[in-house]
Order: C-alpha cells, then sequence, then structure tokens
C-alpha cells in the first residue's frame, strides 16, 4: 500500500501532522506533494522544520498566470506524478483550487481518494470554496466527516456507503502541544487573525473593520496582537491604511506551538480563519468570528463563538462579561487513529 498526503497551506500541514506520525509509527509507505499555494518561509516550510516532518516528495510550479492556467496546469502535473509513483491511496482536506486539481485527476485515474474533513457547508455559493467542497466531495471515494450534523447533511445528498465520521484531526495535535510552555509580555490581550479573500478585496469592508476593532482596543484598554499574513500585510500596504494598526501590536506569523499559546491565553479571539474557530472551540475560549457565515456550524452552538454582525463593541463586551460553562465538547480526540485504521482495513 502507498498513501499520498496532499497539503497546501499551513492548516493542512499542521491537521495531517498527527496521520503522518501515525503512519510512521505502523511502517506504512507514504510521500508528501505539496503546492505550494503558501510559499512564504514562515507560512509552509517553519512547520515542517518545527513539527518534524519531512519535506515532501514533489512540488508543484507556481509560475500560473490566473486560476484557471493553474487548475490546469495542476492537473497535467499531477498526471505525470501519479504515472511514477502508482499510488493506491490519497489522502486530501479542504476546499483550494489545489484540492479540486487532485481531486480531479485522480478520479479520472481511478485512484481511491478519501476526503478528510468532508461535507463542510457555509452555503454561500459566492465563496469559491463553497463550490470546491461540493465537487470534492462528489469525486471522492470515502469521506471522512468531522461531526454528526456533517454526516446528515451528507445523507441527504450523496451516497451513504461513502461516509464515515471520524471526528477532527486538530483534537489530537492540540492534545499533543496546548501545554507546549511560551511566555509573552502581555497579560491581558486579544488575539486578532485577518485573511479572507472577501474581506481583503473589499477596501471599504476592510477599512471599516479595522476601525471597529480599534475602538473595541479603546473600549478594553487590551492589547490587540495581530500576526499578520503576508498577503494582508501586502494589501493594507496597498490600501494606505497601515494608520489604523497603530494601536494594534502587529507580529510576523507564528510557528504553531506558539501560535497556540498565544489561544489558549487569549481573554477573545477576533478571527475569520476556519481551523482557528475549531481550536477556540476545543480550547474553550471566546470568540467573534469575523465573517457572516461559517462552515463550522457547529461551533455556533457554543454562545461564547459568535458570527459578526454589526455591533462589534457589543458583541464584544457581550462575550467577556459572561462566563463559559464547560457542559459539552463538540469534538472527540483520536480521530487520526480511526482515519488510519479504516484506510488499512480497506486496502
Amino acid at each position: 500500500m502507498k498513501i499520498w498526503i496532499v497539503l497546501w497551506t499551513r492548516p493542512e500541514i499542521i491537521k495531517f501532522y498527527s496521520i503522518i506520525k501515525l503512519l510512521e509509527k505502523k511502517w506504512i509507505d507514504y510521500f508528501i506533494i505539496d503546492t505550494l499555494q503558501h510559499y512564504d518561509y514562515d507560512m509552509r516550510w517553519v512547520f515542517y522544520d518545527e513539527l518534524g516532518l519531512w519535506h515532501p516528495k514533489h512540488t508543484l510550479k507556481r509560475e500560473y498566470y490566473n486560476n484557471w492556467t493553474r487548475l490546469w496546469g495542476f492537473i497535467a502535473e499531477i498526471s505525470n506524478i501519479i504515472e511514477q509513483e502508482k499510488p493506491n491511496t490519497i489522502l486530501i482536506q479542504w476546499d483550494t483550487d489545489s484540492a479540486l486539481a487532485w481531486a480531479l485527476a485522480w478520479y479520472k485515474s481511478w485512484i481511491k481518494v478519501w476526503h478528510v474533513e468532508a461535507w463542510l457547508r457555509s452555503y454561500n455559493r459566492e465563496m469559491h470554496e463553497e463550490i470546491n467542497r461540493i465537487n470534492i466531495d462528489s469525486f471522492a471515494d470515502y469521506l471522512f466527516c468531522p461531526t454528526h450534523s456533517n454526516c446528515n447533511l451528507i445523507t441527504q445528498e450523496w451516497c451513504r456507503w461513502k461516509i464515515v465520521k471520524s471526528w477532527n484531526t486538530i483534537v489530537d495535535i492540540l492534545e499533543e502541544f496546548r501545554e507546549w510552555p511560551w511566555q509573552t509580555d502581555v497579560n491581558d490581550y486579544i488575539l486578532l487573525t485577518l485573511h479572507r479573500q472577501e474581506i481583503l478585496k473589499d477596501k471599504n469592508m476592510l477599512k471599516n473593520l479595522l476601525i471597529n476593532i480599534n475602538r473595541v482596543n479603546e473600549n478594553t484598554s487590551w492589547e490587540i496582537i495581530f500576526p499578520i499574513h503576508p498577503w494582508t500585510k501586502s494589501v493594507i500596504k496597498k490600501y494606505w491604511l497601515f494608520h489604523l494598526l497603530d494601536w494594534i501590536k502587529v507580529v510576523d506569523p507564528l510557528w504553531y506551538k506558539k501560535m497556540i499559546w498565544l489561544i489558549s491565553w487569549a481573554k477573545l479571539i477576533m478571527t475569520d480563519s476556519w481551523w482557528i474557530q475549531e481550536e477556540a472551540s476545543i480550547l474553550w475560549k471566546k470568540c467573534l468570528i469575523l465573517r457572516n457565515d461559517t462552515e463550522r456550524v457547529e461551533v455556533l452552538v457554543s454562545w461564547w463563538i459568535e458570527l459578526y454582525r454589526w455591533d462589534m463593541e457589543m458583541q464584544v463586551e457581550n462575550l467577556l462579561k459572561n462566563n463559559i460553562e464547560r457542559t459539552h465538547q463538540l469534538w472527540n480526540w483520536q480521530a487520526c487513529s480511526f482515519i488510519v485504521n479504516t484506510i488499512i482495513y480497506d486496502n
């Protein structure tokens, strides 16, 4: 059995970590392919080094003019690698253009495709990721769904025999690294992340959001720590909005263990990231999702995690004044063990 694991962004590297380590422990033949969607060292290679992962056996080219040429270019490159390596099982995750290209190429090559964290839906067709999710799920042979709600949704739209409830792989790595010691000179702080395309492409939306974040800073008197994404930094510079970051502590992208420590001790998290939403729910942290929708609808069951509506100051005030009652847990651990054992049994 030869397993391919395809990585393209920072979250995939992190969420596949425990699966990769388990494959090594079981002496299963695997190799990594990286599409280089994140090509900056601090956004990609630092995580391979920090987590002790082998660097990818294959990487794809980045010299494509637009989304269409990149998609078909990826498919052509993938087809050549398939002919060379001849794998029998492929693991992909999430909803990027890279994932769509891989799923389509493998589907045409009659190779088993396992989609980890399948059937996430925001029901927002303006997000190109939503279209990618629908297509990837239709190409995949098996769908690892992280929650009961995902499984219930999928039975309404697709074949039952493809569905496997696996829980969420992020829990496994959090169990390993959440207690990692790291010190900060800030006592009370709010953690901010911002990188979604639908926010950054609209100057007025981005400007108003930063203004509201500054008002939160004034009202709470807490420092806001902002590990800035390289693309976010370039867009803010392009729009001449850096003056709105004067009272925000902007830092470079952080290593994963440092990021988990900041999440663990933050008074509040404000983010548009789907994987930080998950970590906030697992670590029982108050979180304001800087979006109008989310594919992680199960986190909204917790009253301490909310979508951003219209009055950020009032939402933050309400989140901060209430205490969290740890009455239930949305996630289960050992998802990676379940996924690997399922693949072994099937092969």
